[in-house]
């Protein structure tokens, strides 16, 4: 279960970078749309921190997608 886990905060993380650059924003710009720190969006983005339910929102609708979508071909 925590290696099923793991893999799916990974892809979520990856999903939001991927949103993130292809919207053509910077990690301080996309911190401030989704009113979370810069340290923590690169954290999260880089899987060195786990984002809560709340912040993973905060950012899809930051990002302007619905968390659903983001989740949706995760495995």
């Amino acid at each position: 279960m925590k290696d099923q886990t793991s893999r799916i905060i990974s892809q979520v993380a990856k999903r939001f970078k991927e949103l993130r650059k292809a919207n053509g924003l910077s990690h301080a710009r996309l911190a401030e749309r989704a009113k979370v720190t810069r340290p923590a969006l690169s954290h999260i983005e880089s899987g060195k921190r786990k984002p809560s339910l709340q912040m993973a929102l905060k950012i899809a609708q930051a990002l302007g997608v619905r968390l659903s979508d983001v989740l949706k071909d995760v495995e």
